[in-house]
């Protein structure tokens, strides 16, 4: 089964490709026309078709930009849209594995834009998503336990502050929120204790 699906998907990643070769080839060498230049003009271009919902053409931009931009903020956006024409389409496969390919740092970046809007349960879910990708990822696991921290949740702040100082041995910033930790949960069962035994 899984066989099957992966080939499947390499099919589809075939004809996508080969379909975009195709359209590149109609409106010429040089691509269909954008006002501006560069990939900032063609990724503005994309959105644009993306949000008329013509996910279809939408798709095939948004694959160009890929090709054309391996790595950095160009890709990241144009991969994530690029996954959302798929599902647009219905073709959930292939959006699942497009998303897989959004870089853990967009991930973490999402996951910190929800901790400054104080949703601190959403913005696990990214920084989870983050590790996912890529397990090194310092910063996202900090960011995480800071959110459990918030949410009263002590004991998974700190074994994400250990994990992280494992990591990154001597850092100041992970040593004190660790101290904090350890405190906010020795604070929270002297609470308990006196609860049960008044």
């Amino acid at each position: 089964m899984k066989e099957q699906i992966r080939l499947q998907c390499r099919f589809f990643l075939i004809v996508t490709l080969s379909l975009t070769m195709l359209w590149i080839l109609r409106c010429g060498t040089s691509g269909p026309k954008f006002q501006g230049s560069g990939s900032q003009a063609q990724l503005a271009y994309a959105k644009a078709v993306f949000d008329r919902k013509d996910y279809y053409k939408a798709k095939n931009l948004f694959t160009i930009l890929v090709l054309n931009n391996p790595t950095g903020e160009i890709f990241e956006i144009a991969q994530f849209y690029l996954a959302e024409c798929h599902y647009g389409l219905k073709e959930y496969i292939e959006a699942i594995l497009e998303s897989e390919k959004v870089s853990s740092n967009q991930f973490m970046d999402m996951g910190n834009d929800w901790a400054r809007m104080k949703d601190f349960e959403t913005a696990i879910l990214f920084y989870e998503r983050s590790l996912e990708l890529n397990s090194n990822n310092i910063d996202a696991l900090i960011n995480m336990s800071t959110c459990y921290a918030e949410l009263g949740k002590y004991d998974s702040a700190f074994i994400g502050y250990r994990s992280a100082l494992s990591r990154r041995p001597n850092d100041p910033t992970i040593i004190n929120n660790l101290i904090t930790m350890q405190r906010a949960i020795e604070s929270s069962l002297v609470k308990m204790s006196a609860e049960h035994n008044p």
